[in-house]
């Protein structure tokens, strides 16, 4: 019995050797040199309008305008979830997306979607509003 004993674990070591000895060449696998920053796709010149626009009640007359606009996008150097979008920095999550409503009536947006930038800005009141928009598609 030790005999069969013997030999059947002389069989299984070499076996074992035989799957974990050999090491094959990995010369057509490329080496992971970091991971792809998301931020990577939305960097660019961004082409479109801005519209701008106020009221308030001592000038009941609206102002509206709407003209011909480019922006860029950068990533934050030192914020790697951030943007910065003519100049101003923007940190986003993971819809591509920023809110930010500090309290009612004032609202900083940005937003993402496929090629295009939308960033909205609005503050204001009960007595009156201003707000920017910027609309781009990527070039």
């Amino acid at each position: 019995m030790s005999i069969k004993f013997f030999s059947f674990s002389a069989l299984f070591a070499i076996a074992l050797l035989s799957l974990v000895g050999c090491k094959q060449d990995d010369e057509g696998v490329i080496p992971n040199t970091g991971s792809v920053d998301f931020r990577d796709a939305l960097v660019g010149n961004y082409v479109g309008t801005m519209q701008q626009g106020s009221w308030s009640m001592s000038n009941p007359i609206p102002y509206d305008t709407t003209y011909a606009y480019s922006f860029s996008v950068q990533k934050h150097t030192s914020a790697p979830d951030s943007i910065v979008v003519d100049g101003r920095t923007y940190p986003l999550d993971t819809t591509l997306s920023f809110y930010y409503s500090p309290y009612p009536g004032n609202i900083d947006q940005l937003d993402f979607r496929n090629d295009s930038c939308f960033i909205y800005l609005r503050s204001g009141g009960l007595g009156g509003y201003s707000f920017t928009l910027r609309q781009g598609r990527k070039q």
